[in-house]
């Protein structure tokens, strides 16, 4: 019987990604047979004392005000918008992990304090959104692979299913792949394209991503690490910043709003696609178009019937489901058919 294939092991990535990949690895060899360490990258944020200072200084005004009037909602309805949130987006029960004597979980300390890397076959990095330097990804023995939500060379950067739900893509993919200087440029290890059906947010296919590459892990397991590589075709190669930057605000998007609302939903997107209605944050998750004939430019929220409208540049849209002041609201298809506006 052939000897079990033991590699040692560091993942790195944001915990909505790589906790989704490590959800799905539960109960397979990959998980079972290597010794594993696990690092859960932490994006800084800014306080609500540092969104003050930058109204106060003057700098970017109505951009730091916004911030500020966020950091304040969250403040007020703290406890509310994490229970909708954990309703919204269920975190992935990852307690198993703590029963492994194979598994570490390690807290992050910077990029400058990962310690002896020469020490892993492997790096594996699962969404970090910082660049990571050659003297760092070079180290492990193996050196380092990424998983990358795309199937490359396409849509390399930072947020290719964000790109996808905004174009509402009918395929999407996923891409293990030797890290390299550049954006998402190194030689491919494993890749798989899929068809996605019933529209998906950011956050679906995200998971959908994951689950494929728990499945490719489990492969390469099998398969005893023997890597063999393509490389990219660069003359097909895009990139998400050319094709769509990120957008929240209402009052920064000036088209495709339906895309937005698919892409910024998200749990590491919060407050998602979003607004002010008579001083308060609205967060929205859903909407639905009810005319496009309105001559209104920016944006405005009005209420009929207890129902909440949004007039965004010339289309009137039924906002269907959003959090407002700490709860969660929902109108769905039918209301719509019970209004006359």
């Amino acid at each position: 019987m052939k000897e079990p294939i033991n590699k040692k092991i560091l993942f790195l990535g944001y915990r909505p990604y790589l906790s989704s990949i490590l959800y799905q690895l539960n109960g397979t060899p990959f998980l079972r047979e290597n010794s594993i360490d696990i690092i859960f990258a932490t994006p800084s944020s800014k306080s609500l004392f540092q969104s003050f200072k930058k109204i106060i200084s003057g700098r970017k005004f109505m951009r730091a005000l916004r911030e500020f009037m966020i950091k304040t909602d969250n403040l007020i309805y703290a406890n509310q918008k994490k229970e909708i949130l954990k309703t919204i987006f269920p975190e992935k029960d990852l307690s198993f992990l703590n029963k492994k004597i194979n598994i570490s979980i390690f807290p992050f300390r910077g990029l400058e304090n990962l310690d002896n890397l020469e020490e892993y076959d492997f790096l594996i990095v699962a969404s970090f959104g910082i660049k990571i330097p050659k003297d760092i990804f070079n180290k492990p023995k193996g050196r380092t692979l990424n998983i990358h939500p795309s199937y490359l060379p396409g849509l390399r950067g930072g947020y290719p299913t964000y790109v996808e739900a905004f174009k509402n893509e009918i395929f999407s993919g996923t891409t293990i792949h030797y890290m390299e200087s550049g954006w998402d440029n190194g030689d491919i290890v494993l890749q798989e394209r899929y068809k996605v059906q019933n529209t998906p947010t950011n956050q679906k296919r995200m998971h959908l991503s994951a689950s494929t590459a728990s499945k490719m892990l489990n492969d390469l397991h099998k398969n005893g690490f023997q890597l063999t590589t393509i490389k990219q075709d660069k003359s097909k190669a895009s990139y998400c910043h050319k094709i769509v930057r990120y957008k929240s605000f209402l009052g920064d998007i000036d088209q495709n709003l339906e895309g937005y609302v698919r892409a910024n939903h998200s749990r590491s997107l919060y407050p998602f696609t979003y607004g002010f209605y008579r001083g308060f944050l609205v967060s929205i998750l859903n909407i639905q178009l009810f005319s496009d004939n309105n001559e209104s430019t920016g944006y405005k929220f009005f209420r009929k019937k207890n129902i909440l409208f949004l007039k965004h540049n010339g289309k009137l849209y039924l906002v269907t489901e959003y959090i407002y002041k700490g709860k969660m609201h929902k109108h769905y298809e039918k209301a719509k058919n019970d209004l006359i506006v």
